[in-house]
């Protein structure tokens, strides 16, 4: 029995592997909440649909929605990032803010930012643009079109034009060589 004031070692050494483990499984879940958050940032940034990914706190825990790396150094062992659902539901202050972190991220793998719509509205409105576009080309084709016929009937026009001019200079040339002849 320990003297009076001095602490039980037993007891210490309790309180000292709780502390650990407590930091130990608060740090797992702060690197699983940050890879959580890349994940979702990723899908956004890449306009990805968010299946697979955890919608509440209970699949969060899972490790299905782990990625699997290609590249050995990439590659995020489970055990590194294990959370049990006692650590994700502790009454204390930074496991509670932690908690509010996770469902908030969940919602937004529910409800995403409409990536889905927006991506689909700029498919549309790229679909929409080449389909100007080509409706634009062919329009330009038929201008091109007409403008070189115009143009050869305008060359022929002013060939036909030379010629009756040619002509009419010879017999404006004959008449002022008969009209002088007679004088």
């Amino acid at each position: 029995m320990a003297a009076k004031g001095k602490p039980n070692k037993g007891h210490e050494n309790v309180r000292k592997h709780a502390e650990e483990s407590r930091n130990q499984s608060l740090g797992r879940l702060k690197a699983r909440i940050a890879l959580f958050k890349r994940l979702i940032y990723e899908r956004k940034e890449n306009l990805i649909s968010m299946e697979g990914l955890p919608r509440n706190p209970t699949k969060f825990l899972e490790d299905d929605w782990l990625p699997e790396a290609t590249d050995p150094k990439e590659a995020i062992d489970p055990a590194d990032v294990k959370v049990s659902r006692a650590t994700l539901y502790k009454k204390e202050d930074e496991f509670i803010a932690k908690l509010k972190e996770v469902t908030n991220l969940c919602k937004v793998v529910k409800k995403p930012e409409d990536v889905a719509k927006e991506k689909k509205d700029l498919e549309a409105e790229i679909e929409r643009l080449i389909i100007r576009t080509q409706n634009l080309a062919e329009v330009n084709s038929q201008l091109e079109h007409e403008y070189q016929q115009q143009i050869e009937e305008l060359k022929t026009r002013i060939s036909e034009l030379l010629e009756e001019n040619e002509r009419l200079e010879s017999i404006l040339a004959n008449r002022s060589s008969n009209v002088t002849s007679m004088f």
